[in-house]
């Protein structure tokens, strides 16, 4: 009769050691899928994210979700890490006043033709949120609207001198009602890169610059002259000019 009891408080001590679910890190997971639904990419950044830290941080270490919590907890400090030092970066970009950003010209193509401008500092530090750097492109299309249209892309110089980073631009549309609400950004270019604003450069800095390819021409199923590609003949790009070479050359044209 003892030995059963023993065994019975034996069973009964084993079964309270076993390791139980954190109700702590279930709130906090349901709170994080809440913001990360809302938010996206800038879940991280949300203030509401500080409570679901502070709840991870409540997950006993010897809490059946312990594993998960520690994995949540570092992917939200990770991606604030990660957008504090895109921040940093971006904020580089808009003091590089000397550093002009291209984009293409109307006739041009796409990486071919372009023009560059500057990136004064003081211009995107006098912008309203929406035109602030790092705004992400998407914001800034809900919150202007119809205002601005999109000039084509960019390529914009590195302050350390380094290799360009390709974006695009987009200008102020010539609306009173626009040009009357969102007059930082009147004269200027919007530039974009990796999805954010990088800055606003003074359109009337513009230069041309042009650059030409060799291609082989092809029929579009319209009937129109195309480009030949591996994947067949394609439409050539938005602002692109193609100019056959001279009679005699090879079946062909520049853009």
């Amino acid at each position: 009769m003892s030995r059963l009891a023993l065994a019975a408080g034996l069973a009964a001590l084993v079964a309270c050691s076993r390791p139980r679910p954190s109700p702590e890190y279930e709130e906090a997971r349901q709170r994080w899928a809440a913001i990360a639904r809302e938010q996206g990419d800038a879940a991280a950044e949300d203030p509401r994210a500080d409570a679901v830290l502070a709840l991870l941080a409540r997950v006993p270490a010897e809490s059946l979700d312990a594993p998960g919590a520690a994995e949540l907890r570092a992917r939200i400090e990770g991606e604030r890490k990660a957008r504090a030092e895109e921040r940093e970066r971006r904020a580089r970009l808009v003091a590089a006043a000397g550093a002009p950003p291209a984009m293409p010209s109307t006739g041009g193509a796409p990486g071919g033709a372009g023009a560059s401008a500057g990136a004064p500092a003081a211009a995107a530090a006098a912008a309203p949120p929406a035109l602030a750097p790092g705004t992400p492109l998407d914001a800034f299309r809900a919150a202007t609207g119809a205002c601005f249209e999109r000039r084509g892309p960019i390529q914009i110089g590195a302050p350390d001198g380094g290799a360009p980073a390709p974006g695009e631009a987009w200008a102020l549309r010539a609306d009173a009602a626009c040009q009357e609400r969102w007059a930082a950004a009147s004269g200027k270019l919007v530039l974009f890169t990796k999805g954010a604003l990088a800055a606003l450069a003074p359109a009337s800095a513009a230069r041309t610059v042009e650059t030409r390819e060799r291609v082989k021409l092809g029929t579009l199923p319209d009937g129109g002259v195309g480009i030949l590609t591996d994947a067949g003949v394609v439409a050539p790009p938005p602002g692109a000019q193609i100019v056959p070479d001279a009679p005699g050359a090879p079946d062909g044209g520049r853009r």
